[in-house]
């Protein structure tokens, strides 16, 4: 596609769901509109599109006819759809552990393809109230009559949406069953476009910066956005699995993440910030954990042989961190995620953050005044030599950010107070503007034709010849 932006196919797209819902052909219709979404998702140029919302809103109510006569409620019953069906990675884990240990009898329904993959999450469970169903993913209408199938059986009071941005099938079931169940969604991707407006009574957000986000810019009225921060799960149990010989005994840089993360920037600010540190502290190694262009680490690897790894995701994450002297943060973007785990496994991290950063996209609370946040690269390496040098002065600054993370007590006390009264105890920031100028312009940069191309349906893919005869050379190459 010689175009940069998606603006025609997404318009086509538009154009064969409203088509297909007119022929009552309703699989082609959820397939394009879910297409649409993925690609807004990677276009990222904005967060709601109300023409895809009214066509999943047609597809409620030409699909699906809830039992409304028949519907009484259990209300201790809560149906939790995953839309990732992971094992401990994201957030499920802990919503399911707190909704269990909060007395809610618990239908969990995720994809088939996690009946058998999901090990350690069934032996977190062990004990609660909790029922296990599993859809099929061949099809868009199986998958929404599966849910469906749910919602009639177990009559839940509650039901919880947590999901990718395209899942035109649960949203067009969770849209149906206004009024005859209290819908929740957890929003995990709060920063990016998503299909299911309609889809919730109450938008769980982790952080100021989806509150506001989804206020200005997704029409969601504040008394329906609810805020609560998360923790991140860390299996303590699994065992170190040990460095090799040239890091052990050395003090550690660890950072990870996806690497596309640290690219980007004009400056190349993050790379230089490894190689300050490399060339200040003789006693450092430097550890990345995590996939992609690894154009730059390479470099820096090759500069400072056996001072710079590049190593794969760690199932001994906190074990790794626990190992670890400090944590550095990816830039220009950074995952929130990480630095909890840093802080939960008692390691301080330092991030580096545009000038204009607002402070609404923390994930840790209060970090802003905690010293650990730089908009001069400069000022965070004297930081960061300062930690790795002077034990006490570590020890000392990590019992003050330790508190920035919630812990799972309170989480499960806010999630209770979330359910049942519609509230926590953390404030909804009001409606505001948000500087996104420079946070989307990276999104179009880095925007791509097979952002295009990878997920689009069979069903629909025939009606972008040029797509599909792109995807076909694509596979014979790879053949080759």
């Amino acid at each position: 596609m010689r175009s940069k932006t998606p603006d025609k196919v997404i318009e086509k797209l538009k154009k064969i769901a409203r088509s297909n819902i007119r022929h009552e052909n309703y699989e082609r219709a959820l397939a394009a509109i879910s297409n649409a979404g993925n690609i807004l998702y990677y276009w990222n140029q904005f967060f709601t599109d109300k023409d895809l919302e009214d066509g999943l809103m047609s597809l409620s109510s030409l699909m699906l006819r809830p039992q409304n006569s028949k519907f009484v409620q259990n209300n201790n019953t809560i149906l939790f759809y995953d839309g990732f069906g992971g094992d401990t990675r994201g957030l499920a884990a802990i919503y399911l552990k707190g909704l269990v240990r909060l007395n809610y009898q618990v239908v969990y329904l995720v994809p088939e393809r996690a009946r058998h993959n999901q090990p350690h999450l069934h032996q977190l469970l062990v004990g609660g109230n909790i029922v296990w169903e599993y859809y099929p993913e061949r099809k868009f209408t199986e998958h929404a009559l599966k849910i469906q199938d749910c919602f009639e059986t177990y009559k839940p009071s509650k039901a919880i949406l947590y999901t990718s941005p395209g899942d035109t099938s649960a949203i067009i079931v969770f849209n149906a069953y206004k009024d005859l169940v209290e819908r929740y969604q957890i929003n995990l991707t709060d920063h990016a476009f998503w299909l299911g407006v309609n889809a919730f009574d109450y938008c769980i957000e982790f952080r100021q910066f989806g509150c506001i986000l989804s206020q200005k810019y997704r029409g969601i009225p504040k008394e329906r956005i609810i805020l609560l921060p998360y923790y991140p799960y860390i299996d303590k149990t699994i065992p170190f699995s040990g460095f090799t010989k040239e890091i052990e005994g050395k003090k550690i840089v660890f950072s990870g993440g996806s690497l596309y993360k640290t690219l980007g920037d004009k400056e190349n600010r993050y790379y230089k910030i490894v190689g300050k540190l490399l060339n200040e502290n003789s006693d450092v190694v430097f550890i990345y954990a995590g996939k992609g262009d690894d154009s730059e680490l390479k470099k820096i690897i090759s500069k400072y042989p056996g001072r710079a790894y590049h190593i794969a995701e760690r199932k001994d994450l906190y074990q790794v961190l626990k190992r670890s002297t400090i944590y550095l943060s990816t830039f220009p973007m950074f995952g929130g995620l990480m630095s909890q785990y840093a802080v939960s496994s008692g390691v301080i991290p330092l991030t580096l953050v545009d000038r204009n950063y607002d402070s609404s996209r923390n994930v840790l609370w209060g970090q802003e005044e905690m010293g650990i946040i730089f908009t001069d690269y400069d000022t965070l390496v004297d930081e960061a030599n300062r930690l790795i040098r002077d034990n006490t002065y570590r020890l000392t600054k990590y019992e003050q950010i330790k508190g920035c993370v919630i812990s799972e007590n309170k989480f499960e006390e806010e999630l209770h107070t979330c359910l049942e009264d519609h509230y926590t105890c953390f404030e909804v920031s009001p409606e505001r503007e948000l500087e996104l100028q420079d946070f989307i312009e990276r999104y179009r940069k880095r925007f791509n034709y097979k952002m295009i191309t990878k997920n689009m349906s069979r069903s629909v893919i025939f009606y972008f010849p040029r797509i599909f005869l792109y995807r076909l050379i694509e596979k014979l190459a790879w053949k080759k």
